[in-house]
């Protein structure tokens, strides 16, 4: 299939003001929906920069669950995430 005229999705996921819990489930769900979004090229999951719990929930999950490519903007204290 040719890249010209291909419409391209970049999903974003903020987690600021959730609980580990809630962020959990959060995460799964987005996660599924990338999958799922054949449109979908890449997937940011903002952690914030509190104690660090959702950032290591969040590089836990991608770590176990699936066979992306990630890596963690300190700056932004984002996830990018390609598929």
């Amino acid at each position: 299939m040719s890249e010209i005229g291909k419409i391209v999705i970049m999903l974003t996921l903020d987690l600021h003001g959730m609980d580990v819990f809630k962020a959990t489930a959060v995460v799964i769900n987005k996660i599924y929906e990338f999958e799922e979004n054949e449109w979908a090229f890449q997937l940011n999951i903002i952690c914030g920069k509190g104690t660090g719990a959702l950032r290591n929930l969040v590089e836990d999950i991608l770590e176990r669950e699936t066979n992306y490519v990630f890596e963690y903007d300190e700056r932004s204290a984002t996830f990018w995430v390609k598929k």
